[in-house]
Formats: structure tokens, C-alpha cells, sequence
């Protein structure tokens, strides 16, 4: 893949996702880290584009031990953003922000990444 496609498909340039993937990659445990390596689980995109260019099931995708949550766990381990999972109050302030930015559409968000609303 050339560094102009790569960069559409992933969102960074290759030195920077490399640098990212060392960064995460302790935290991530993996049954298979040929196949995890092989995938590319750090690709941007759909949900859907992911599991069928990396050949990964939309119900392991999702999983608590498949591929979403333990790499989000895995980036916040290692780029905490103090998000205050410990103080339901804070979480209900930001949650209302949301809720009246968005004129009543987003109600229960407390946080957005690149249109992945949690």
C-alpha cells in the first residue's frame, strides 16, 4: 500500500501508527499476534469495512475480548485522557453537555471520537 492510501485508510502516516501500535501493543493481550499483526487492528473505517477486509466476525468485533474494546482499553491505558469513569456527577455534566449541543439527539453521550459517539 502506498503512504497517500495508507494514510486515508488508517489516519495517520506509517511512522506514526508504528509508533502507536509500540505504544498500545503492551496492553493488548492477543490469542493470535500473527493474525493480530497481519490484520492491522488499529484500521480506521466502519465496523463493517474491518471485518470484512480483515476477515474478523462482526460478532468478535463487538466481543468484550474481541477487537474494539480491548483496543480502546489498550489506548487508554497507554494516552490517558482523565475521563472521570470514578465521578457519576462529572459524567452526567458532560453527558448534558452533549445532550444540549446536540438539541436533545445525543442524550446519554459522554464522549465523541471521530463519530463514535460513547
Amino acid at each position: 500500500m502506498n503512504d497517500i492510501s495508507f494514510k486515508k485508510m488508517f489516519r495517520l502516516d506509517w511512522l506514526t501508527f508504528e509508533d502507536l501500535l509500540d505504544r498500545i501493543s503492551f496492553h493488548v493481550k492477543v490469542p493470535n499476534e500473527v493474525k493480530a499483526h497481519n490484520s492491522r487492528w488499529l484500521a480506521g473505517g466502519s465496523s463493517l469495512d474491518l471485518c470484512f477486509a480483515w476477515g474478523v466476525a462482526f460478532s468478535t468485533f463487538y466481543h468484550s475480548e474481541g477487537v474494539l474494546w480491548p483496543t480502546l482499553e489498550a489506548i487508554d491505558k497507554a494516552f490517558p485522557i482523565g475521563l472521570p469513569n470514578g465521578d457519576p456527577l462529572k459524567l452526567e455534566e458532560l453527558s448534558k453537555g452533549f445532550h444540549d449541543t446536540s438539541g436533545g439527539i445525543l442524550d446519554g453521550c459522554i464522549m465523541a471520537i471521530d463519530g463514535f459517539g460513547v
